[in-house]
């Protein structure tokens, strides 16, 4: 039975080698072990192990050049087939061990399992200390760091005051800055960023999260546009509406003038008549169709409740302004002569000043009076407003009528008016401006 000591040179040293890279695999196998802080059966089969797979090879290192074989050979040379099996044996368990190690670690989380799910994150993530040393960074992180400042992140506090301050590269554009930045790369990708505190194990850590934001801000500038298209649209048609009612309303005066002609008419022929032959006209249908008559030219229809505003609706819409009203405006009487002034004062101020395109109207009618309020869209008042020449007569009007009137110019421009019903005053009735 040949024994180690008589196997050739070459054969003694691949053997020797293959128990020395053993060994180092062995050792390996038990650091991981220690890493992953496995059970205490697994570390007493490792070390036995280790010192089984160093007992061999020191034999076999014994006899690798023969110069002790005639002393030891009969109390330590083992039998070749002997060596090789526990080396097989050895390798064997080792392997196992190792397949062991490669399943705990998928089924386990550990700081290597976590770093490589960070970093195969779509999104960027970076975790530091107070003073901006990187604690935890993935690679879409550092990969947008350097694009954007065109340097590695080792500053996480310097990167995030140049993405608040929009400092990046000439090639890049900073669609918004503050405390949620977002760049576009020169690729058209957007990134949105946010840094958030945190605590970890009592100390605090700031959370800096990158997010490709592309497709939804795609999405916003279609919308953007879409929304720009429908103010156009909504504008056209508030315009055409405006002039539907004015042409509605010059279409009912025109019936009512019509209807008073015709009635009017009738009443000349029948008083014609009835001045020729009295007999042939019945003298109460006569009175009738003078009362009717009469009534109809007291009584302030449609014609003189709506002509009122029409101009001024008219001058708004050739100007390019839109007039909102929000409640019932006065319909009789110096109450709503006031008003429709007032309107056609601030259009003006409104299209020539403010460069205004929206004139909000607001009128309460309470405790028997008219409070109105005029504002617009325009520019605010540099300046405290003077009150020239529309203003300043329409002021005059309404105090000679028994109201009030404040022009505010802060923090928006605000004409507000006090109007009392017709007949609650003695003041004097303005004529229509």
């Amino acid at each position: 039975m040949m024994r180690f000591d008589q196997l050739p040179e070459y054969a003694r040293e691949l053997l020797a080698l293959w128990a020395i890279l053993l060994l180092l695999f062995l050792y390996y196998v038990f650091a991981r072990f220690i890493q992953q802080k496995r059970r205490k059966e697994q570390f007493f089969l490792t070390g036995l192990l280790v010192v089984a797979d160093y007992g061999l090879m020191q034999v076999m290192l014994t006899f690798m050049k023969g110069e002790h074989g005639e002393a030891l050979d009969r109390g330590f040379a083992l039998p070749v087939w002997l060596s090789v099996l526990l080396l097989t044996v050895f390798t064997a368990v080792a392997g196992l061990l190792q397949c062991n190690i490669i399943r705990w670690r998928r089924t386990h989380i550990t700081p290597r399992s976590v770093r490589q799910s960070m970093d195969h994150l779509p999104a960027g993530l970076c975790y530091s200390w107070p003073g901006g040393l990187p604690k935890l960074t993935n690679d879409r992180m550092d990969a947008l760091c350097r694009t954007i400042t065109g340097m590695p992140l080792g500053d996480a506090d310097a990167f995030w005051s140049a993405l608040r301050e929009g400092l990046v590269q000439t090639d890049l554009t900073s669609i918004q800055t503050g405390e949620n930045p977002i760049v576009r790369l020169p690729d058209g990708g957007v990134y949105s960023f946010r840094r958030t505190k945190l605590a970890l194990e009592g100390q605090p850590v700031y959370e800096l999260l990158a997010v490709d934001v592309t497709e939804e801000y795609a999405v916003s500038l279609e919308l953007r546009e879409k929304q720009k298209r429908a103010d156009q649209v909504n504008r056209r048609l508030r315009g055409l509406n405006q002039t539907i009612t004015a042409m509605t309303v010059e279409k009912e005066t025109l019936t009512a003038k019509t209807q008073l002609h015709d009635e009017l008419g009738t009443l000349l022929l029948t008083a014609k008549r009835y001045l020729c032959a009295p007999d042939s006209v019945d003298r109460n249908d006569l009175l009738n169709q003078w009362q009717r008559v009469n009534g109809m030219l007291q009584n302030e229809g449609p014609n003189d409740l709506q002509e009122a505003y029409i101009d001024v609706v008219r001058s708004a819409y050739l100007l390019g302004v839109e007039v909102e009203i929000y409640g019932v405006l006065p319909e009789v009487g110096a109450p709503r002569d006031l008003t429709a002034l007032a309107m056609s004062a601030c259009l003006t101020n409104t299209h020539r000043h403010a460069g205004g395109t929206r004139l909000f109207v607001r009128c309460e009618h309470r405790e028997g009076a008219y409070h109105i309020s005029i504002q617009n869209n325009g520019r605010l008042p540099e300046a405290p407003i003077t009150e020239g020449g529309g203003l300043g007569d329409l002021r005059r009007r309404v105090e000679r009528f028994g109201g009030t009137m404040r022009v505010e110019s802060s923090p928006r421009f605000d004409l507000t008016m006090t109007i009392p019903e017709e007949g609650s005053t003695h003041g004097e009735r303005t004529d229509r401006g």
